[in-house]
């Protein structure tokens, strides 16, 4: 073997130690159903302390969970195709929105207590659907961003939301976090 193929085999089981230490860590958590709130509340606890690499930050399980974000469908692809302006693609577009409703299904799932960033896109945002927001049952769909924006309390709360540029977007974020398009546009009062 020579020093090259040495010191790349080295690398390969440095790397697997390491992968073998996330997923342990990954493990670790399980979620819980709270009996109080049946329909949405969840809790993460961990069955033993945590491990070196879950203690060094929030990263590590990020990591991890998104390799479990499977590759958006043809078909989420395709009610992109006509979407056009800005710098992304159709494809990057129902890339971005599938990816964004998974990690808002983890926070959901309560595996993670915010969502990545999405990557940036420049394009106004013209749909927004809320999934949780206190004093609301979520799912929620908007079209003012006043109205969005007064219900997420300007994200000053335990909020879970995205705004997009087109309905089909915002369809495929529903479709990654497992839940249903709002029939509806909703509108925000002052009453409530």
């Amino acid at each position: 073997m020579s020093s090259e193929e040495s010191a790349l085999a080295r690398k390969v089981a440095e790397l697997e130690a390491r992968l073998e230490d996330l997923t342990a860590a990954f493990h670790q958590f399980r979620v819980t159903v709270r009996q109080s709130q049946p329909t949405s509340g969840y809790s993460v606890i961990s069955s033993s302390p945590p491990s070196e690499a879950a203690a060094s930050g929030t990263s590590s399980c990020y990591n991890v969970l998104a390799t479990e974000i499977p590759a958006v469908p043809d078909f989420a692809v395709r009610s992109c195709s006509l979407l056009s302006g800005g710098s992304l693609s159709h494809r990057e577009r129902a890339s971005r929105a599938w990816e964004s409703g998974w990690w808002a299904r983890f926070c959901l799932e309560g595996k993670v207590a915010k969502p990545r960033p999405s990557k940036p896109i420049d394009l106004q945002n013209q749909v927004y659907i809320v999934l949780k927001a206190d004093g609301y049952d979520c799912p929620l769909l908007f079209t003012k961003a006043s109205d969005y924006r007064a219900v997420v309390k300007d994200f000053q709360g335990a909020t879970i939301s995205h705004g997009f540029p087109s309905q089909a977007e915002a369809k495929i974020y529903c479709l990654g976090a497992g839940v249903d398009f709002p029939s509806q546009v909703s509108t925000w009062t002052p009453s409530r």
